[in-house]
Parts: C-alpha cells; sequence; structure tokens
C-alpha cells in the first residue's frame, strides 16, 4: 500500500501499490523495473548554462513517454561524483508539483520493517484511491 498524507488537509490517501507502480507508471523507474530511456524523454536541465550540471550535481528533466494523469514530468537532481538522486519534483496534469529530498542516506543499510508502517494519526480522515 502507498500512503500520501497530507497534514494541511488532515487526510491520508491509500493506494494499493501495483495502482502506483504499474507497466505504464512512471514511478516503475523507482522500483527498477526498467530503464529510465524506456519510459522516459531525457533532458539536461540548464542551469548556469552547462547541460543540467548544477552546483549541487546533475538536474535532468523526465517526460513519460506514455501519457499518465499522475505525473507529467519528473525533475532529478543528482550528485555529480555518483549519481546518487538527492531529490525529486513530481508535476502532476493539473499544475501540482511534489517535491522530495532525501538527506542522510545510507547505502546498503538493514532497515527494520517497522519504518515502513504508517500510522494514521487521530483525526486524520482515511481517503481510499479512486479506481481507474
Amino acid at each position: 500500500m502507498m500512503f500520501y498524507y497530507i497534514p494541511a488537509e488532515k487526510q491520508v490517501i491509500v493506494e494499493p501499490l501495483d495502482n502506483v507502480v504499474n507497466s505504464r507508471s512512471p514511478a516503475l523507474f523507482l522500483v527498477g523495473g526498467k530503464k529510465l530511456r524506456e519510459l522516459f524523454a531525457i533532458t539536461p536541465r540548464p542551469k548556469g548554462g552547462d547541460g543540467g550540471r548544477t552546483e549541487a550535481g546533475i538536474s535532468l528533466t523526465l517526460e513519460p513517454k506514455e501519457k499518465s494523469i499522475s505525473v507529467t514530468r519528473i525533475v532529478i537532481n543528482m550528485e555529480a561524483q555518483d549519481y546518487t538522486i538527492r531529490s525529486l519534483s513530481l508535476y502532476d496534469w493539473v499544475g501540482n508539483r511534489s517535491d522530495i529530498e532525501f538527506s542522510g542516506m545510507k547505502v546498503n543499510e538493514q532497515v527494520d520493517d517497522g519504518v515502513f508502517k504508517f500510522t494514521r494519526p487521530s483525526g486524520v480522515e482515511l481517503i481510499e484511491s479512486p479506481k481507474f
């Protein structure tokens, strides 16, 4: 299950992971199901005129080759030395942007399963994702 928690709205939207990561999903690259070039048109984001290189690394724009209502564009910012993803910005068809920043990452560390358990805070509405 995937949980989208929106504190300001006091809502959590629940969606089966199969709905999020399927053969047409732009999120498929996160689980290693396909190569990026199979799913996206990839272009460097020119910042400072140096072909996508920024002071923090490399920035790329990914546009899904198959149209999706969930994601119209993804911007990835990576470290230039090892291509570690530092942040993602996801854009949807109505203009919303979701920013995800990664910090304190540890490669190949053991993670307790309890870290991935979402506990709904008191007073937060649970919404089942619509089925398309």
